[in-house]
């Protein structure tokens, strides 16, 4: 017998992400909620796994990308409007091309780039829906890239230095661009194409760019850079070009 989830109540003082002008996510237990403000009807997506570790939105094209926990985790990628799964992606693994183009083959482990084993903790979508980046937990700090639709890896590193992220995002009108806040520091990501392959590189602020006590906690895209904040209150506008 099958039961149907109707209502939650529960905060874990996660992330709240706004789904349209009236709807509302946030995580209760391995569940995503989606509630209405001004009916209070609720939406219940259910976790896969054994948890949920966190989850983004686009919300001019109607997507949730959600990451569950465990040991190779799974992202699912569902549509707001009907909650309908429209694709899966594997970060624990490397895709088939990937596979191909190692040096020893697919049976050469010691050579597989950066993948998931652990957990993943931020995650965006770019402005236009069509790419998610995937930021692992330790001990692995990957950064990946995918073209989602196709499941394609685009970008595959790790966080310099190697300490998790505490936030991701594309540049908002520019999906070959996207920034990390990571111990406490800023890097942003260039994805370059080439004639044979893409080029995955980032720069990060220089020691000593900012005053002692100024460690950088959190950062937002703005039309002249990106903005970061600091763990001392202050604020600095980065030129990211």
């Amino acid at each position: 017998m099958a039961f149907q989830t109707k209502f939650a109540i529960g905060y874990n003082g996660s992330t709240v992400a706004w789904l349209g002008p009236d709807e509302v996510a946030w995580t209760c237990g391995n569940a995503v909620i989606i509630q209405s403000l001004s009916t209070r009807a609720q939406r219940v997506l259910k976790g896969t796994g054994f948890g949920i570790s966190c989850f983004t939105v686009s919300k001019r094209h109607g997507l949730i990308a959600v990451a569950e926990k465990g040991l190779k985790p799974n992202v699912f990628i569902y549509s707001t409007k009907t909650l309908q799964l429209l694709m899966r992606l594997s970060p624990g693994e490397l895709s088939k091309d990937e596979e191909q183009a190692l040096p020893g083959g697919s049976t050469d482990k010691q050579q597989q780039p950066n993948v998931v084993t652990l957990g993943i903790i931020a995650m965006g979508f770019s402005g236009d829906g069509e790419r998610l980046v995937v930021c692992g937990d330790e001990p692995d700090c990957s950064v990946i890239v995918y073209g989602w639709k196709k499941v394609e890896v685009l970008g595959r590193s790790r966080l310099p230095p190697s300490q998790p992220a505490t936030q991701v995002s594309f540049h908002p009108l520019d999906p070959t661009i996207l920034a990390t806040t990571h111990g406490g520091t800023t890097s942003v990501w260039y994805l370059e194409a080439m004639w044979d392959r893409t080029l995955f590189r980032y720069q990060s602020l220089t020691a000593g760019a900012l005053p002692p006590g100024h460690d950088i906690t959190a950062h937002i895209w703005c039309p002249h850079g990106l903005y970061v904040g600091t763990s001392g209150g202050g604020l600095a506008l980065l030129d990211v070009t």
